[in-house]
């Protein structure tokens, strides 16, 4: 038996393939907006699914696909994970973004490509979001999700809401232009009373190719869990992160903190959602050092993209904190996102464990990639003297000697690119 869980916003979504048949039911709310580092989400998860047990035989259950908004950060992400795990007794269970799950419901859906709008709406919220469909239910990819809560009456909200968030955000990913919205396909999930009589305002202001009501609407998400449960190994999907990432640096003597955003595009970049990821590889050499002395010390933070946070205000969070000495310490020490758990790890780079060390000599690697830069006989002449004053840097590759590494890699592989 497949289980997909749709933790949505009023009642928990259930909705169970067993023999080719489709059961569905709906269970205790679940504590959407809870807030991280409090234990909540795991106590009302647990409660929530701990209910379930006299309506779904998860003896029988061969995985459970669980849904979580996308614009939740980390450490909430996390701690769903990890009460999912409890509450299901460590069976297996797959997370995914509600709105590509929606993608996956029903063969209605299953089979739009292209740029696509879709709605969540209930009585007192909705969500919108853009997706790109590469491949119908083989690649999907979700641009961005907002959330709208609202208490007076939902038309004007939804409308407001799209003319002051929405199409801005569309217009900066390419799903409005010269005035109007560029879709494919809008789809309309949710409570199906208010679904029909929104159709026609989605209609009126996108002018999709294409609108789609899928039947039984509000169970849309939790079937699409299911089938991603079943097909996660035949399917690639990818989603923008809405935080950055930052390390706090420290002026040594001063004893103030500063914080630099690494240069991990999550704005731009869409993440694998089954990946691992290098952020940053660290030297007890670089500014990130908050250690004095024989001890190294490390600190990562992660704030809502494209905004300038205090590590005081209360978007800001530490995720993650590494304390030890220079002797115990791999060197450089990669910090990796790996977004299939949803943690923060940190290991010697290029090595699978650290339990297994692997030696690798960071300044002779970026000095060979700049020699075999230099012997191409058509280099532009700056660029070779870049390439020569970076060959070897007096104290070795810090972060901002990597950057300017990649930097002139890149012009090196434009010009190759263009002498074609």
């Amino acid at each position: 038996m497949l289980v997909g869980i749709d933790l949505g916003p009023q009642n928990a979504k259930i909705a169970c393939r067993q023999e080719e048949q489709w059961h569905y039911l709906q269970a205790t709310p679940f504590l959407y907006e809870a807030q991280d580092g409090n234990g909540d989400e795991e106590k009302a998860l647990t409660s929530c699914l701990s209910s379930l047990d006299k309506h779904i035989d998860f003896i029988s259950c061969e995985s459970a696909g669980i849904s979580y908004p996308n614009y939740w950060h980390l450490s909430c992400r996390q701690s769903l994970l990890d009460a999912c795990q409890s509450a299901l007794n460590s069976r297996t269970v797959s997370l995914l973004p509600g709105p590509i799950a929606a993608m996956l419901g029903h063969e209605s859906t299953q089979r739009l490509g292209g740029d696509i709008l879709l709605v969540e709406l209930y009585e007192t919220r909705a969500s919108f979001s853009l997706l790109t469909v590469v491949q119908p239910g083989r690649d999907l990819c979700l641009e961005i999700q907002l959330p709208l809560e609202y208490r007076q009456r939902w038309e004007p909200a939804l409308e407001n809401f799209i003319a002051d968030h929405l199409q801005p955000q569309a217009r900066e990913l390419g799903f409005w232009a010269s005035g109007s919205w560029r879709l494919d396909a809008a789809v309309l999930v949710g409570e199906e009373p208010l679904l029909h009589k929104a159709a026609a305002l989605v209609n009126n202001i996108f002018a999709p190719r294409e609108l789609i009501i899928p039947p039984q609407a509000e169970f849309q998400i939790a079937r699409g869990l299911a089938e991603w449960a079943a097909c996660s190994d035949r399917c690639r999907v990818r989603a923008v992160y809405p935080f950055e990432f930052a390390l706090e640096t420290s002026t040594h003597g001063s004893g103030e903190s500063q914080f630099a955003a690494l240069p991990f595009d999550t704005h731009n970049l869409a993440i694998d959602l089954k990946a691992r990821y290098l952020l940053a590889a660290l030297t007890a050499n670089s500014p990130f050092n908050l250690g004095d002395g024989r001890r190294v010390h490390y600190r990562l933070w992660e704030r809502p993209s494209s905004r300038v946070q205090d590590k005081d205000d209360r978007c800001s969070r530490l995720i993650w904190e590494y304390e030890s000495t220079q002797a115990y310490t791999p060197e450089p020490l990669g910090v990796y996102l790996h977004m299939g758990k949803f943690i923060i790890e940190s290991e010697m780079i290029g090595q699978a464990s650290i339990l297994t060390p692997a030696s690798w000599d960071l300044n002779s690697d970026y000095l060979n990639q700049a020699q075999r830069l230099l012997a191409i006989p058509f280099l532009n002449a700056e660029l070779k003297k870049d390439l020569q004053k970076l060959a070897s840097p007096p104290e070795g590759y810090d972060l901002n000697h990597q950057l300017e590494a990649a930097r002139l890699r890149l012009l090196a592989f434009l010009q190759l690119f263009q002498s074609v």
